[in-house]
């Protein structure tokens, strides 16, 4: 085992130090820095979508992951945040959409460029870093009803109308239908759904 003289270490954390103050770093700077977060969709990955994050402009982003020799075609934008946390909101982007991810590795998804849009919206308005800390508003997509999330968790899962409707103790599937469809429903009710589907209702909230 490699032993470090303590004065070693005191000399890094000294240094480090400094430097935080003097470009005026807090313990927030972390979660603090501004960027985007970014939809896109590759044709030659159809199905899927990659929900990431870019500190610097997306188009840029775009073209730097385009032009890897592992992406079949050009990636295509669908939809873009800015938030002034990207880095924590990026996170939990990502453990919300868990269910949907195809690889860990991966920020690749099995959503359509509708939910997509859905649950990062939903996990952006309620994303904060730091106490206080909020991210800056949104454009709603052109597709915000929770009957797109259903149905994509639900073919995602193979199960039909009927199907889901009897795990989830219902009697119809009149309702369910309806709801895809983007009408409301009783919160009790979408409860049983997405508790069928084993998704949380804790950040999907009813119009």
């Amino acid at each position: 085992m490699v032993k470090v003289p303590l004065s070693s270490l005191a000399l890094g954390w000294q240094k480090i130090w400094r430097f935080g103050k003097e470009h005026k770093l807090t313990s927030h700077s972390f979660c603090m820095q501004s960027g985007w977060i970014y939809i896109l969709t590759n044709k030659g990955m159809p199905g899927l979508v990659k929900i990431g994050m870019s500190q610097v402009d997306v188009d840029s982003r775009v073209k730097e992951l385009s032009a890897s020799t592992s992406a079949p075609f050009p990636f295509t934008v669908v939809q873009t945040y800015r938030t002034e946390a990207a880095l924590s909101t990026e996170k939990r982007v990502h453990r919300l959409l868990d269910p949907f991810r195809v690889n860990r590795e991966r920020e690749f998804f099995q959503l359509t460029p509708h939910a997509a849009c859905f649950l990062v919206e939903r996990a952006i308005t309620e994303s904060s870093c730091c106490p206080g800390l909020e991210s800056t508003a949104i454009k709603p997509s052109k597709y915000p009803h929770i009957g797109a999330v259903v149905r994509e968790l639900r073919k995602r899962k193979g199960l039909t109308q009927a199907e889901l409707v009897v795990l989830a103790g219902m009697s119809s599937t009149a309702r369910l239908v309806q709801l895809e469809k983007g009408r409301n429903m009783e919160v009790s009710t979408l409860q049983k759904l997405l508790a069928a589907l084993g998704m949380e209702m804790a950040f999907i909230a009813t119009e």
